[in-house]
């Protein structure tokens, strides 16, 4: 059995990634596996060995210009509340999400929301 169980999510993910890399060479692109569901065992490995951050970015391209480090994706599904009636974030996970593109913001990485 697979330790990585690929969605459609991912595979939206990859493919991206690999326009990206087919377009831009030498461009260094970074998957978030955050958002993969994963198996229980390689899971808490993986956030043992910091390799999973918490609600870090789906994509991350590594190139400075116009300004920034960086550029950081979130994709999101069609349809997908961000916010409840009063404004605030329509999860724990989206509030998360929130702070940590700020975080990115501040230390010069832009970022971008996807759905």
């Amino acid at each position: 059995m697979s330790k990585v169980l690929k969605t459609k999510e991912d595979r939206e993910q990859t493919a991206l990634i690999t326009t990206l890399k087919l377009k831009y060479k030498g461009l260094v692109v970074r998957q978030s596996m955050d958002g993969i569901p994963l198996q229980p065992a390689l899971a808490v490995k993986l956030w043992r060995n910091h390799v999973l951050l918490k609600s870090y970015p789906d994509i991350s391209i590594d190139y400075a210009a116009h300004g920034y480090n960086g550029l950081k994706i979130e994709l999101k599904r069609k349809g997908t509340k961000l916010y409840k009636r009063d404004g605030s974030p329509a999860s724990e996970h989206i509030a998360g999400q929130m702070q940590f593109l700020k975080r990115l913001n501040k230390s010069g990485n832009s970022w971008l929301g996807v759905s």
